[in-house]
């Protein structure tokens, strides 16, 4: 008779677990376990160690309550009555993969898919947790974005009024020079790699690099492709979410249509300082060199060759579901032509919020976020441009963006967004404005 009871609990757990609504450590009801549930879950445990049915109902409160540990020692416990239970073996494996204990997660999910009788469904779980283990093991992580959509902008061309200054006489721009409406499509590629150089502080090396294009409809001349990539490594004063320093190198290269414009070369130092639990500071201090290449379009572009210093200074605020950022910095831009050189100063705050999704896309109910951003910059340059105006030029810029991202799966959202763009000159060759209106789709592996 012991045998036969032995073998109805062993059916019964394993209806369970079949019948349950999702994997133990990711379970979620209607109405989410309270820490009362839990806590009669545990006493009926008590009452009876043998029962694994109730050892595997205290194992789902827990883990779906975020208390992992206590959710494994329940399975654990369910494996010491019956060893060949495969599908808690993944179970246990997943609930140590969330704890970071990685080699015990990989030796049970490895015991579990050895088993031929592991349901298709558990084996492929299984096999994904195995990749993601792989993956946090190796020395390197890669991230993948891409993203693509449709902008329109009141002036894609970036002109100012109808009147101009040549020479410090007004004249009326021709019609063909005047601000044009114009829709473009973009898309955007980036790539970040860490390679964790094994040391117990956590050093790495950090490198990024991408891609962005965007091609006009209309005004096929400001259509543009934007390369970049930067490498350095960081390193942690006194170990992991400490004190960090991360000198780097970067390069950049514009085209503008199909032409080579620009080419960038420099480098700096990040420096970030945990401030509290939700705060921290940031330095960035960086030098770099640029070159043009004039053309038809743009005859007098290597008038902007020469080097830039600047320094930027960022306060930053993350209370998990509200973010912001408060952002100076200063830039001595220097070009072979001084009418092109000029010192700026810039202001920038950046906030985010996670908010309830009014519509779920996902399955897992993933927030929706706003962002919002303002900058302001001033820049005042070191000489006049005769050709244009015997006073020398001084422009205050104004921006403002919001966008709103919505997850349609775990990896991937549809984002919105609107931005105005205002600049005042004293001369008003470079006054202009211009609103952006943009749509488009963001993946992630």
């Amino acid at each position: 008779m012991r045998g036969f009871f032995s073998r109805k609990r062993t059916a019964a757990i394993w209806t369970a677990l079949a019948l349950a609504a999702a994997p133990v450590c990711a379970a979620a009801a209607s109405d989410p376990p309270t820490e009362a549930d839990l806590e009669n879950a545990f006493q009926a445990v008590l009452a009876d160690p043998a029962d694994l049915n109730a050892a595997f109902e205290y194992a789902r409160i827990a883990a779906a309550l975020g208390d992992y540990e206590a959710a494994a020692s329940s399975l654990e416990r369910m494996l010491m009555f019956n060893p060949d239970l495969y599908q808690v073996q993944v179970e246990l494996g997943v609930l140590y993969f969330r704890l970071g204990s990685y080699a015990t997660a990989e030796a049970y999910l490895k015991q579990a898919i050895a088993h031929k009788d592991l349901p298709p469904e558990t084996r492929e779980r299984a096999e994904t947790f195995l990749a993601q283990i792989e993956q946090q093991v190796s020395p390197h992580r890669f991230a993948f974005s891409v993203s693509g959509g449709l902008r329109y902008q009141t002036n894609a061309n970036l002109a100012p009024g109808n009147t101009i200054l040549s020479g410090g006489t007004p004249i009326v721009l021709p019609n063909e020079f005047s601000a044009n409406q114009d829709f473009a499509v973009f898309a955007d590629f980036q790539v970040r790699h860490h390679y964790d150089f094994g040391s117990a502080d956590g050093d790495r090396l950090e490198s990024q690099a991408g891609a962005y294009t965007s091609r006009q409809f209309e005004v096929e001349e400001f259509s543009l492709t934007y390369l970049n990539a930067d490498t350095g490594p960081r390193f942690y004063i006194a170990g992991p979410g400490s004190v960090s320093v991360r000198p780097y190198l970067k390069a950049s290269a514009l085209f503008i249509e199909t032409s080579y414009y620009q080419g960038v070369l420099g480098g700096g130092t990040e420096v970030t300082i945990p401030v509290l639990d939700s705060w921290s500071v940031g330095l960035d201090g960086f030098w770099q060199y640029a070159t043009h290449v004039n053309s038809s379009e743009r005859p007098s572009a290597k008038d902007l060759d020469g080097q830039e210093a600047s320094l930027e200074a960022e306060i930053a605020y993350n209370g998990g579901d509200f973010g912001v950022a408060l952002i100076g910095g200063a830039a001595d831009v220097n070009a072979s032509q001084h009418f092109e050189a000029y010192q700026e100063l810039k202001a920038r705050v950046f906030a985010w919020k996670d908010l309830p999704a009014p519509v779920n896309f996902t399955s897992a109910g993933l927030d929706w976020t706003v962002t919002l951003s303002a900058e302001f910059l001033n820049r005042n340059y070191d000489a006049a441009n005769p050709a244009v105006s015997p006073n020398v030029r001084n422009d205050k810029e104004y921006r403002v963006d919001g966008q709103l991202i919505i997850p349609v799966a775990v990896s991937a959202s549809v984002f919105a967004g609107v931005g105005w763009q205002d600049v005042h000159s004293n001369l008003p060759n470079y006054t202009f404005d211009n609103v952006t209106v943009l749509g488009g789709v963001n993946v992630r592996f």
